[in-house]
């Protein structure tokens, strides 16, 4: 579990550094693109993950990579 945990944590870090814009909520893309400009925006991806939960987090990795049932409308 604690493999598992680790990888989640991996993949939704590496997603959510590669489009940050896209897939942040509004409130922290707004603070990415202030820090983003002083080279502090990986930090605010950090933070974003830190502050969820384990339920969070699982379902947001399940809605990036495990696409299932649902609507491409559905907010992440």
């Amino acid at each position: 579990m604690e493999y598992r945990g680790q990888q989640i944590v991996l993949q939704l870090f590496e997603a959510l550094a590669s489009d940050p814009k896209r897939l942040l909520k509004e409130s922290f893309k707004e603070t990415w693109l202030r820090e983003s400009e002083s080279g502090g925006g990986m930090r605010v991806v950090c933070d974003y993950i830190s502050g969820m939960t384990d339920e969070y987090a699982t379902r947001l990795f399940e809605r990036l990579f495990m696409p299932r049932q649902g609507t491409v409308f559905q907010k992440l």
